[in-house]
This record gives structure tokens, C-alpha cells and sequence, in this order.
């Protein structure tokens, strides 16, 4: 005669672990064996319900019974290590997979250097940022903004150079505020590296890098940089630093 599987102690295990029991021969002991619901499996091959069967590694729900209910694979940047009806859980960040129905943590890759992802259960390389301090193409190599630049943001923007007036030796600066300012009477180019960069105003003179001197009176001078500045020439004067030649006065008539 047959038991249910639920009185049936006699009978072998289901040879598979995709398998249930629903009916055991106690004469023969030997059982009925039905497969799970796809990607299912019991724990026990004497089990003797499809509700029984749970989720295999990869795949994520709950059987009902042997039409209801379904596995479903776990998306691209997650993984489930467990058989059940547990969630799928994130790569951690920094990480991503392109594999639908990953078994294994060790399955997501790492990002390249100096780059992060910024969301979970990233799918591919391509949302692998570069990070603040770097440049480069999404899920690409990520360079340190070279020195006279700075990136606050992660992503592919460029860098951007310190404002004129500004300059910075180190790489990887990830503020503006890291730019530092020239001397006094000194401006510099955008993206300026070293204080020598720094180069003495229009009307001022000195070396470069330094607090830059005003043009004594009944000087002048035009350019920007450490050049001397220029006397106004005979029959001309001037009382503050000048900027051009044009800016010194003529001398009042009969008087040199």
C-alpha cells in the first residue's frame, strides 16, 4: 500500500535535491518523486510538499506550491549565496557585476583605481566614477588632476584650473580651496603650479613670486611681469606708479 509522504518513514530519499516526495510505497520503499518548481530545491529529498522547495543560489522568492509562485533570478550587481527565500543582496560598493544570478560575493569585480560607484547593485563597469581628486571616462582609468587644478565631484568631468591670481603644486587636489593666492601685486595664469608663476602687475615691478614694489614716481610700466619699470622721459612726470607711458603728464610750459 502507499502512505502520504508526510507518514511515509520507510521510503529513500528522492535521488535529486530539485525533487518532492507525494507518495511512498511502504511494500517497495520506494517514492514518488516530482521535480520543484524550476530553479527550486528541497532541503531533503524526503520532503513531501512543493512548499517544500526553496530558491536555489541565485534566485530569489517563495513556492506555494508546484504552480505557484516562482524563482526569480537575481538582477545583474547582486548575488544570493544561500538556498531560501532571502533577498538578493548588493555588491558592495566600489564593486559591480554584469552576471545575472550570481552565487557568490566573489563574483563582483572591483572597480579601477580611484574610482567608486555611487549606487547599489551597479550592473556594469561603466558606473564606476572617478573620484574627487580624478578624471577619466566612467568605468575607464581615473588620472589625478595634475597640479594648478582640482575636481570636487565624482564622475567624468574635467578638471578645473586654479582661477588667475592662483596656483597649487600638488596633484589630486579635490577643492578650490586648496589653490593658493599670489603675493601681493602679482597675478598668474589659470591654472598656475608654482609661486615663480606669480609675476608682478602692470605698474609694479620685482622678481617673480614675490610682493611686487609700485613704480617709483616718474615711472611707468605696461607689462606684466619682473621687468624694470620705465622712466617718463624728459619734459614728463608723474606722482603715482603709471601703467603706460601715456599716463605720465607733460611738464607745465618753460619747465623740463
Amino acid at each position: 500500500g502507499f502512505n502520504s509522504p508526510g507518514n511515509c518513514t520507510s521510503c529513500a530519499p528522492c535521488p535529486n535535491s530539485t525533487q518532492f516526495q507525494t507518495a511512498c510505497n511502504i511494500t517497495s520503499s520506494k517514492a514518488t518523486c516530482v521535480n520543484c518548481p524550476v530553479n527550486s530545491e528541497t532541503e531533503n529529498g524526503d520532503d513531501a510538499s512543493a512548499s517544500k522547495c526553496l530558491c536555489a543560489k541565485g534566485y530569489t522568492g517563495k513556492i506555494t506550491n508546484s504552480v505557484s509562485g516562482e524563482c526569480t533570478q537575481c538582477i545583474s550587481g547582486k548575488f544570493k549565496r544561500l538556498v531560501g527565500p532571502s533577498d538578493c543582496e548588493n555588491c558592495v560598493s566600489g564593486k559591480y557585476n554584469e552576471i545575472a544570478g550570481l552565487t557568490s560575493e566573489s563574483g563582483c569585480l572591483s572597480c579601477p583605481d580611484n574610482s567608486r560607484t555611487v549606487s547599489s547593485s551597479t550592473q556594469s563597469s561603466s558606473g564606476c566614477l572617478c573620484i574627487e581628486g580624478y578624471s577619466g571616462p566612467d568605468g575607464g582609468h581615473c588620472s589625478a588632476c595634475q597640479a594648478g587644478k582640482w575636481k570636487a565631484t565624482t564622475g567624468s568631468v574635467a578638471c578645473t584650473g586654479c582661477e588667475s591670481g592662483k596656483y597649487k603644486g600638488s596633484s589630486a587636489q579635490t577643492t578650490e580651496g586648496t589653490c593658493e593666492s599670489c603675493p601681493q601685486q602679482t597675478t598668474s595664469s589659470l591654472g598656475s603650479t608654482i609661486e615663480t608663476d606669480c609675476e608682478c602687475k602692470a605698474g609694479f615691478t620685482g622678481p617673480d613670486g614675490t610682493t611686487c614694489s609700485s613704480c617709483p614716481r616718474g615711472k611707468w610700466k605696461s607689462s606684466i611681469g619682473s621687468s624694470s619699470c620705465t622712466d617718463c622721459g624728459l619734459g614728463k612726470y608723474k606722482y603715482a606708479k603709471a601703467e603706460s607711458a601715456n599716463t605720465c603728464q607733460d611738464c607745465p610750459d618753460y619747465s623740463s
